[in-house]
């Protein structure tokens, strides 16, 4: 079953500018705010609430691509609403599924768990393997982010993968399977990056991150309609390479990344961009204080954070958190060990 195939549909003269938000939504979300809010007008007036509940949800989306955090969450909030008193279980498994990606985006890991648990509930319920195979997929990235349940999260990514792949003929089943590949890359990489882990172990977890890194590239590299998804492989396979060590074909991955235009110019991609090439000043003293390493990419995002924030003249609602949790996990792994368990401030810095 397809997660849009819901028990209602908009009226036939909305249908194609619900699809075309729809498509914007994933490929260029700053044109999908323009559109789907000019949108929202038009269906509103003529009191069309399915196309509102669905053009809400690809709303949300998009402003969660664009770290919107405040409106990402009103409008998916107004999708849900609709959707639950339309009885439609499809699209309120979506909402449920973007709520729990925009709270996560902004450390709010215990709700994100909670909304990805109700998604993933009525996704089985339904028998919908392609919405199952997303909310696992969601679910397990949020564990990587906490840094923990590992084994739990492999566990929910090998069955997400797999019911991608069971889907045949599918675009969008193969763009997942291309983001399940992903993910089991990022959680290689955060394995790697295990306090107390020896040399050895460190150095498989980071190659086995580029393996799959680069099987998420080889699907996403076979589909059309796939900016967002190739972008997203192509940051995996960059990040991977810097794990693994060689930093000269990580720089050039981020520029076939850069050369892409669109969605990678959304805060998401400049702040991994600004995370692996150290363009600001403080990510460049840090990087000469430890080696560089995946610790380091993680102090070079706490610096892209604090700048985009400066340049946008305007504090996102995501940022504080995220700069805090990811400082944290920093002086954890390594400026703690490495001062004989004295901590610095990080957060000064930024």
């Amino acid at each position: 079953m397809h997660p849009e195939r819901a028990a209602s549909v908009p009226r036939a003269e909305h249908h194609e500018l619900v699809e075309h938000v729809r498509a914007l939504s994933d490929n260029d979300p700053a044109q999908c705010v323009v559109q789907g809010r000019l949108g929202l007008g038009v269906v509103r007036d003529a009191g069309d609430e399915v196309a509102e509940m669905q053009l809400c949800a690809h709303l949300g989306f998009a402003y969660y691509l664009l770290a919107e955090d405040a409106p990402a969450l009103e409008v998916t909030q107004r999708a849900l609403d609709l959707a639950r008193e339309q009885h439609d279980r499809p699209w309120e498994a979506k909402a449920l599924i973007t709520l729990g990606s925009v709270h996560g985006g902004f450390g709010d890991n215990t709700s994100a768990i909670d909304f990805l648990e109700q998604a993933l509930a009525i996704r089985r319920e339904l028998d919908d393997t392609y919405g199952t195979a997303v909310a696992l997929n969601n679910l397990a990235d949020t564990y990587i982010e906490m840094r923990q349940f590992f084994d739990r999260a492999r566990e929910l990514l090998t069955e997400s993968h797999a019911l991608f792949t069971s889907i045949p003929d599918s675009e969008q089943a193969t763009k997942g399977a291309s983001v399940a590949l992903g993910t089991l890359a990022e959680l290689a990489m955060a394995e790697s990056e295990r306090v107390g882990l020896g040399a050895h172990d460190a150095a498989s977890a980071a190659a086995e991150a580029l393996q799959r890194a680069r099987e998420s590239l080889a699907v996403a590299e076979t589909l059309d309609d796939n900016l967002r998804i190739l972008a997203i492989a192509r940051l995996a396979e960059a990040r991977a390479l810097v794990a693994c060590g060689r930093h000269d074909e990580a720089e050039q991955a981020i520029g076939r990344i850069r050369a892409m235009g669109g969605v990678t110019g959304t805060p998401y991609f400049r702040i991994m961009d600004s995370m692996l090439m150290a363009t600001h000043p403080v990510a460049e003293w840090l990087a000469g204080a430890v080696p560089l390493s995946a610790s380091v990419v993680n102090a070079r995002y706490i610096s892209g954070l604090a700048h985009l924030c400066r340049v946008e003249g305007q504090p996102r609602s995501s940022y504080t958190p995220k700069k805090i949790a990811v400082c944290l996990n920093f002086r954890r792994q390594v400026v703690t060990p490495r001062l004989g368990g004295v901590p610095i401030g990080i957060e000064a810095l930024a």
